[in-house]
């Protein structure tokens, strides 16, 4: 029954995209499955080196072949590949995110409406339904590590870290000396590098390691604050770190706030 929910689901989804939406599907095994040959056509192909959180398979959605796509969804297991992806309006400055799909879970925007009847059905069916907060953290942590200088410290003030899924990797990237950072104290104090940071995108992506970024701050190696973060969703950031006003405005609504330092 998850399966045909899902489905169901992804098909809600994406008949109500708009013209020219992007779909990211970060399951990238499936350029190896026969499925793959029915939606090459339609992939888009980015230049990693200048948009490094940009990652997985982008498939375009026009209404020259949204049909298309309901009837492979309608009559193909694409689900499997679908359960982890990512639904975007593709502006001309800006890609706004519309909806999210996990395992177990959809995250929807105000702009995507699911049927009552068919929410029930999720509810009855462990299928949570939530808003944006979860992909849209994500993807304001994304864009703030993509900007920052190389050797950058990320300091974390959490005694639970441990407890974390992500905690063994970021082991490998501890620093133990000590810092003074205007008086804050933190319990643990890792680098982040240009050689590491596909693997802080990795961790923020597919770890529960955005939850344990509670409090936190991130400093250049100069001593420099560039972020500081408070209760997992007041952003206080750096004019040295952009981030786009319609993110922020479509943060806003599901209580994510970023503001200058």
């Amino acid at each position: 029954m998850q399966n045909k929910l899902q489905t169901r689901g992804l098909i809600q989804i994406i008949s109500q995209l708009p013209d020219n939406s992007i779909i990211r599907i970060n399951n990238q095994s499936i350029r190896n499955d026969y499925i793959f040959n029915l939606i090459k056509d339609y992939e888009i192909k980015f230049n990693f080196s200048t948009c490094i959180y940009l990652s997985g398979v982008f498939i375009q959605i026009d209404k020259s072949n949204i049909q298309i796509f309901i009837q492979i969804l309608e009559n193909v297991n694409v689900s499997k590949y679908l359960i982890d992806s990512e639904y975007f309006a593709c502006q001309e400055t800006y890609w706004e995110p519309l909806a999210a799909v996990y395992k177990g879970l959809f995250c929807i925007s105000d702009k995507i409406k699911l049927s009552e009847e068919f929410i029930t059905q999720c509810e009855e069916n462990d299928i949570a339904v939530q808003d944006m907060y979860i992909p849209l953290q994500q993807y304001g942590l994304i864009q703030i590590f993509s900007q920052l200088p190389n050797n950058s410290i990320l300091a974390i003030d959490s005694f639970e870290l441990e407890d974390c899924s992500a905690f063994q990797t970021l082991e490998k990237f501890r620093i133990n000396t000590e810092f003074n950072h205007q008086h804050y104290e933190f319990s643990h104090y890792y680098q982040i590098s240009k050689e590491n940071l596909v693997s802080y995108m990795d961790l923020i992506r597919n770890s529960d390691l955005p939850s344990f970024l509670i409090h936190f701050a991130i400093f250049s190696n100069h001593n420099e604050l560039l972020l500081r973060v408070y209760d997992c969703c007041i952003f206080c950031i750096s004019n040295k770190i952009c981030i786009k006003k319609e993110f922020i405005q479509q943060a806003q609504k599901v209580h994510l706030y970023f503001q200058d330092l």
